[in-house]
């Protein structure tokens, strides 16, 4: 279940990577830029919070 979860988080994770194009992204697309990595560091959160839901419930 979880490598089934991680895989889709890599599926996620390629498929930003491939909105800036073959060449990356451009100076004028900062914005999208943005919002791409913001993207990747919530589906990394996401994650560690399905890991530790998982794991059941964290004591403290």
């Amino acid at each position: 279940m979880l490598a089934e979860a991680e895989l889709r988080v890599d599926i996620v994770k390629d498929l930003l990577q491939q909105i800036g194009g073959p060449d990356g992204f451009y100076p004028q697309d900062l914005r999208l830029k943005m919002t791409a990595y913001a993207a990747e560091a919530l589906l990394d959160e996401m994650v560690v919070l399905y890991r530790r839901a998982l794991t059941g419930p964290s004591i403290g």
